[in-house]
């Protein structure tokens, strides 16, 4: 095992640069939490270079404003040009993509981030498939039934939103506190 290690360093260094923690997946992989972190990026922090760092060259990018609301430059992962059941749209006609990170262009900062990716989790297991009740005994809260089945978790820094289709997770939402795309009315 010591020889993998070593044999897995040297190819590392040879190569000159080595790929960052998400590499090989689309849209970046890791833990999100309710304060704010989607694996190393920071909600209110994180600028266009550090999503790209971290989440690799977008599919499809937009620049856009949703009514009245700062404009945005949305980064989307696994994206088509039609619209389905694991995929939102980043502007009004598309594209439809499974992960986007919406960068507030006016402060340079990550403010939004979504997905459909089975790549994310929060720390406590909870993952896309996972029940409505497994996930509300693991966050001790019930989940709000205004608009859609959502579980919601406020963090200082963050608005961490946990949609259920059919009973299971299907999309991971988290909001800055302090502004937002404004594209996730029931999920706010």
């Amino acid at each position: 095992m010591r020889a993998f290690r070593f044999i897995s360093a040297v190819l590392c260094a040879a190569a000159v640069v080595c790929a960052p923690a998400g590499a090989g997946v689309s849209g970046g992989a890791g833990a999100i939490t309710a304060g704010g972190k989607v694996g190393p990026l920071q909600i209110d922090k994180s600028n266009r270079a550090a999503v790209v760092a971290f989440a690799g060259k977008p599919d499809a990018e937009v620049q856009s404003i949703t009514y009245g609301l700062s404009k945005y430059d949305a980064l989307g992962y696994g994206c088509s040009s039609t619209s389905a059941n694991d995929n939102f749209t980043l502007a009004n006609d598309g594209p439809y993509c499974q992960t986007a990170f919406f960068i507030d262009t006016a402060h340079k900062s990550l403010e939004d981030f979504i997905t459909t990716s089975s790549s994310y989790h929060m720390t406590n297991g909870i993952h896309i498939g996972t029940t409505v009740s497994a996930a509300q005994r693991a966050l001790h809260t019930r989940a709000d039934r205004s608009c859609l089945v959502v579980l919601k978790v406020d963090g200082q820094k963050a608005l961490l939103r946990i949609n259920f289709t059919g009973g299971k997770a299907d999309t991971f939402v988290l909001h800055s506190t302090q502004r937002t795309a404004g594209l996730f009315n029931c999920t706010a």
